[in-house]
Protein backbone atom coordinates (compact mmCIF):
# COMPACT_ATOMS: atom_id res chain seq x y z
CA UNK A 1 0.00 0.00 0.00
CA UNK A 2 1.22 3.52 -0.78
CA UNK A 3 2.78 5.29 2.17
CA UNK A 4 1.05 8.63 1.55
CA UNK A 5 -2.44 7.66 2.85
CA UNK A 6 -0.89 5.93 5.88
CA UNK A 7 1.24 8.96 6.67
CA UNK A 8 -1.81 11.22 6.43
CA UNK A 9 -3.81 8.94 8.74
CA UNK A 10 -0.89 8.73 11.19
CA UNK A 11 -0.67 12.52 11.28
CA UNK A 12 -4.44 12.76 11.82
CA UNK A 13 -4.28 10.23 14.66
CA UNK A 14 -1.43 12.08 16.36
CA UNK A 15 -3.17 15.44 16.08
CA UNK A 16 -6.41 13.96 17.41
CA UNK A 17 -4.58 12.39 20.36
CA UNK A 18 -2.76 15.61 21.27
CA UNK A 19 -5.93 17.70 21.16
CA UNK A 20 -7.98 15.19 23.15
CA UNK A 21 -5.27 14.83 25.80
CA UNK A 22 -5.11 18.62 26.13
CA UNK A 23 -8.89 18.85 26.50
CA UNK A 24 -8.95 16.06 29.06
CA UNK A 25 -6.31 17.85 31.12
CA UNK A 26 -7.67 21.38 30.80
CA UNK A 27 -11.41 20.61 30.92
CA UNK A 28 -11.95 23.45 28.47
CA UNK A 29 -15.53 23.57 27.16
CA UNK A 30 -15.95 22.88 23.44
CA UNK A 31 -18.76 24.41 21.39
CA UNK A 32 -17.92 22.76 18.06
CA UNK A 33 -15.65 19.81 17.20
CA UNK A 34 -14.56 18.99 13.65
CA UNK A 35 -12.65 15.69 13.36
CA UNK A 36 -11.30 15.87 9.79
CA UNK A 37 -14.73 16.29 8.18
CA UNK A 38 -16.39 19.59 7.31
CA UNK A 39 -13.42 21.96 7.09
CA UNK A 40 -10.72 19.50 6.07
CA UNK A 41 -9.63 18.33 2.60
CA UNK A 42 -11.07 15.18 1.05
CA UNK A 43 -9.08 12.08 1.96
CA UNK A 44 -8.47 13.13 5.55
CA UNK A 45 -10.02 10.87 8.18
CA UNK A 46 -9.49 9.26 11.57
CA UNK A 47 -9.08 5.49 11.84
CA UNK A 48 -11.96 4.00 13.86
CA UNK A 49 -9.64 2.46 16.44
CA UNK A 50 -8.27 5.86 17.44
CA UNK A 51 -11.56 6.71 19.15
CA UNK A 52 -11.26 3.67 21.39
CA UNK A 53 -7.57 4.35 22.07
CA UNK A 54 -8.20 7.89 23.32
CA UNK A 55 -11.31 7.02 25.34
CA UNK A 56 -9.42 4.35 27.26
CA UNK A 57 -7.09 7.00 28.70
CA UNK A 58 -9.14 10.20 28.93
CA UNK A 59 -12.36 11.61 30.33
CA UNK A 60 -13.74 14.13 27.86
CA UNK A 61 -17.32 14.31 29.09
CA UNK A 62 -16.89 17.71 30.76
CA UNK A 63 -15.45 19.35 27.64
CA UNK A 64 -18.18 17.99 25.37
CA UNK A 65 -21.28 18.29 27.53
CA UNK A 66 -22.27 21.67 26.06
CA UNK A 67 -20.94 21.05 22.54
CA UNK A 68 -23.52 21.96 19.87
CA UNK A 69 -21.89 20.57 16.73
CA UNK A 70 -19.87 17.44 15.93
CA UNK A 71 -18.27 16.71 12.54
CA UNK A 72 -16.44 13.42 12.15
CA UNK A 73 -14.83 11.59 9.21
CA UNK A 74 -13.78 8.00 9.89
CA UNK A 75 -12.02 5.20 8.04
CA UNK A 76 -10.10 1.94 8.51
CA UNK A 77 -6.62 1.62 9.96
CA UNK A 78 -4.07 1.24 7.15
CA UNK A 79 -1.31 -0.42 9.16
CA UNK A 80 -0.20 -4.01 8.52
CA UNK A 81 -2.13 -4.36 5.25
CA UNK A 82 -0.65 -7.33 3.35
CA UNK A 83 0.12 -7.67 -0.36
CA UNK A 84 -3.42 -8.92 -1.01
CA UNK A 85 -4.86 -5.75 0.56
CA UNK A 86 -6.12 -7.66 3.58
CA UNK A 87 -6.46 -6.07 6.99
CA UNK A 88 -5.52 -8.02 10.16
CA UNK A 89 -8.49 -6.48 11.99
CA UNK A 90 -10.67 -9.07 13.75
CA UNK A 91 -14.45 -8.83 13.93
CA UNK A 92 -14.33 -8.67 17.73
CA UNK A 93 -11.95 -5.71 17.67
CA UNK A 94 -14.06 -3.98 15.01
CA UNK A 95 -17.12 -4.38 17.27
CA UNK A 96 -15.18 -2.73 20.07
CA UNK A 97 -14.28 0.14 17.76
CA UNK A 98 -17.90 0.83 16.79
CA UNK A 99 -19.05 0.52 20.41
CA UNK A 100 -16.52 3.12 21.50
CA UNK A 101 -17.60 5.38 18.62
CA UNK A 102 -21.13 5.29 20.06
CA UNK A 103 -19.80 5.97 23.56
CA UNK A 104 -17.88 8.93 22.16
CA UNK A 105 -20.93 10.37 20.39
CA UNK A 106 -23.02 9.92 23.53
CA UNK A 107 -20.70 12.38 25.31
CA UNK A 108 -22.40 15.13 23.28
CA UNK A 109 -25.88 15.25 24.90
CA UNK A 110 -27.00 18.61 23.47
CA UNK A 111 -25.87 18.29 19.86
CA UNK A 112 -27.76 20.46 17.39
CA UNK A 113 -25.59 19.66 14.37
CA UNK A 114 -24.13 16.29 13.33
CA UNK A 115 -21.91 15.68 10.29
CA UNK A 116 -20.77 12.08 9.72
CA UNK A 117 -18.54 10.98 6.85
CA UNK A 118 -16.70 7.83 5.78
CA UNK A 119 -13.49 7.68 3.77
CA UNK A 120 -13.40 4.51 1.68
CA UNK A 121 -10.25 2.42 1.24
CA UNK A 122 -9.74 -0.22 -1.45
CA UNK A 123 -9.15 -3.16 0.89
CA UNK A 124 -10.11 -6.82 0.68
CA UNK A 125 -13.57 -6.90 2.24
CA UNK A 126 -14.17 -8.78 5.50
CA UNK A 127 -16.87 -8.86 8.18
CA UNK A 128 -14.56 -6.80 10.41
CA UNK A 129 -14.19 -4.05 7.82
CA UNK A 130 -17.92 -4.19 7.15
CA UNK A 131 -18.59 -3.64 10.85
CA UNK A 132 -16.48 -0.47 10.85
CA UNK A 133 -17.87 0.73 7.54
CA UNK A 134 -21.41 0.39 8.91
CA UNK A 135 -20.61 2.36 12.08
CA UNK A 136 -23.67 4.55 11.49
CA UNK A 137 -25.92 1.55 12.18
CA UNK A 138 -24.73 1.38 15.77
CA UNK A 139 -25.06 5.13 16.18
CA UNK A 140 -28.63 4.97 14.84
CA UNK A 141 -29.65 2.34 17.37
CA UNK A 142 -27.48 3.31 20.36
CA UNK A 143 -27.26 7.11 20.45
CA UNK A 144 -29.88 9.68 21.37
CA UNK A 145 -30.11 13.15 19.83
CA UNK A 146 -32.92 15.03 21.62
CA UNK A 147 -31.75 18.46 20.39
CA UNK A 148 -30.53 17.59 16.88
CA UNK A 149 -31.62 20.03 14.17
CA UNK A 150 -29.13 19.62 11.33
CA UNK A 151 -27.62 16.41 9.98
CA UNK A 152 -25.21 15.68 7.13
CA UNK A 153 -24.31 12.14 6.03
CA UNK A 154 -21.55 11.63 3.46
CA UNK A 155 -20.30 8.33 1.99
CA UNK A 156 -22.24 6.45 4.66
CA UNK A 157 -23.14 2.80 4.15
CA UNK A 158 -26.15 1.74 6.22
CA UNK A 159 -29.57 0.08 5.96
CA UNK A 160 -33.04 1.52 5.45
CA UNK A 161 -34.06 0.16 8.85
CA UNK A 162 -31.17 1.87 10.66
CA UNK A 163 -31.67 5.15 8.82
CA UNK A 164 -35.39 5.14 9.60
CA UNK A 165 -34.67 4.37 13.26
CA UNK A 166 -32.35 7.36 13.40
CA UNK A 167 -34.83 9.68 11.67
CA UNK A 168 -37.73 8.58 13.89
CA UNK A 169 -35.87 9.91 16.93
CA UNK A 170 -34.95 13.37 15.65
CA UNK A 171 -36.86 16.44 14.48
CA UNK A 172 -34.59 17.92 11.84
CA UNK A 173 -34.62 21.35 10.27
CA UNK A 174 -31.94 20.41 7.74
CA UNK A 175 -30.90 17.07 6.22
CA UNK A 176 -28.16 16.47 3.64
CA UNK A 177 -27.34 12.99 2.33
CA UNK A 178 -24.56 12.58 -0.23
CA UNK A 179 -23.39 9.23 -1.61
CA UNK A 180 -25.33 7.28 1.01
CA UNK A 181 -25.54 3.58 0.14
CA UNK A 182 -28.26 1.31 1.55
CA UNK A 183 -26.92 -2.23 1.89
CA UNK A 184 -30.51 -3.38 2.47
CA UNK A 185 -33.89 -1.77 1.94
CA UNK A 186 -34.86 1.16 -0.27
CA UNK A 187 -35.05 4.93 0.01
CA UNK A 188 -38.76 5.28 -0.75
CA UNK A 189 -39.85 4.65 2.89
CA UNK A 190 -37.23 7.20 3.97
CA UNK A 191 -38.66 9.82 1.62
CA UNK A 192 -42.22 9.06 2.77
CA UNK A 193 -41.18 9.50 6.40
CA UNK A 194 -39.53 12.84 5.63
CA UNK A 195 -42.71 14.12 3.94
CA UNK A 196 -45.11 12.96 6.66
CA UNK A 197 -43.19 13.14 9.95
CA UNK A 198 -40.78 16.06 9.73
CA UNK A 199 -42.90 19.24 10.10
CA UNK A 200 -39.83 21.38 10.87
CA UNK A 201 -37.79 20.34 7.84
CA UNK A 202 -36.73 23.42 5.86
CA UNK A 203 -33.75 22.13 3.87
CA UNK A 204 -33.24 18.81 2.08
CA UNK A 205 -30.28 17.92 -0.12
CA UNK A 206 -29.94 14.47 -1.74
CA UNK A 207 -27.05 13.50 -4.00
CA UNK A 208 -25.91 10.19 -5.54
CA UNK A 209 -27.95 7.89 -3.32
CA UNK A 210 -27.70 4.15 -3.98
CA UNK A 211 -29.96 1.24 -3.07
CA UNK A 212 -30.82 -2.10 -4.66
CA UNK A 213 -30.87 -2.23 -7.67
CA UNK A 214 -28.77 0.89 -8.27
CA UNK A 215 -28.50 4.67 -8.29
CA UNK A 216 -31.58 6.65 -7.23
CA UNK A 217 -32.95 8.90 -9.99
CA UNK A 218 -35.41 11.57 -8.94
CA UNK A 219 -38.65 12.44 -10.69
CA UNK A 220 -37.82 16.13 -10.84
CA UNK A 221 -36.61 18.68 -13.41
CA UNK A 222 -32.91 18.42 -14.10
CA UNK A 223 -30.64 21.34 -14.90
CA UNK A 224 -28.13 19.03 -16.55
CA UNK A 225 -28.64 17.89 -20.10
CA UNK A 226 -27.07 14.73 -21.49
CA UNK A 227 -26.57 13.80 -25.15
CA UNK A 228 -28.43 10.73 -26.42
CA UNK A 229 -26.65 7.52 -25.47
CA UNK A 230 -25.91 4.51 -27.60
CA UNK A 231 -28.65 2.16 -28.72
CA UNK A 232 -31.22 4.94 -28.39
CA UNK A 233 -30.74 5.26 -24.62
CA UNK A 234 -31.30 8.89 -23.66
CA UNK A 235 -30.02 9.74 -20.18
CA UNK A 236 -32.31 12.77 -20.00
CA UNK A 237 -35.19 10.39 -19.33
CA UNK A 238 -33.59 9.04 -16.16
CA UNK A 239 -34.00 12.19 -14.12
CA UNK A 240 -31.43 13.92 -11.92
CA UNK A 241 -29.33 12.17 -9.26
CA UNK A 242 -29.25 15.30 -7.11
CA UNK A 243 -32.01 17.51 -5.71
CA UNK A 244 -32.08 20.39 -3.23
CA UNK A 245 -35.30 21.68 -1.69
CA UNK A 246 -35.95 24.53 0.72
CA UNK A 247 -38.88 25.79 2.75
CA UNK A 248 -42.18 23.94 2.39
CA UNK A 249 -40.80 22.11 -0.67
CA UNK A 250 -38.42 20.23 1.61
CA UNK A 251 -41.45 18.47 3.12
CA UNK A 252 -43.06 17.41 -0.16
CA UNK A 253 -42.75 13.76 -1.12
CA UNK A 254 -39.57 12.94 -3.02
CA UNK A 255 -40.48 10.80 -6.02
CA UNK A 256 -38.10 8.45 -7.78
CA UNK A 257 -37.95 6.96 -11.26
CA UNK A 258 -37.89 3.19 -11.53
CA UNK A 259 -35.65 2.69 -14.54
CA UNK A 260 -35.74 -1.10 -14.26
CA UNK A 261 -39.36 -1.61 -15.28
Amino acid sequence: MDSEPKEAYDAAAKLFELVMLALSSSKLPVRMLDIFAKDFPSGCALACGEIMAIMEKTDLSFSFRECKKLCMSLSHCLHNIDEEWRSPLSFGKAREHTRFICDFVNMFPVLEGLHLAWEYQDLDYSNALEEEEHFFNRIAYSCGFPSLKKCTLQNIRTSAAALLSFLHNVQLVSLSMERVHLASGKFEPIFYHLSTSKPNLEYLHLHKLVHDPGTVYFNAPSERRFPPGRNGNNRRNLGPISITRMGADARTLVETINRYH
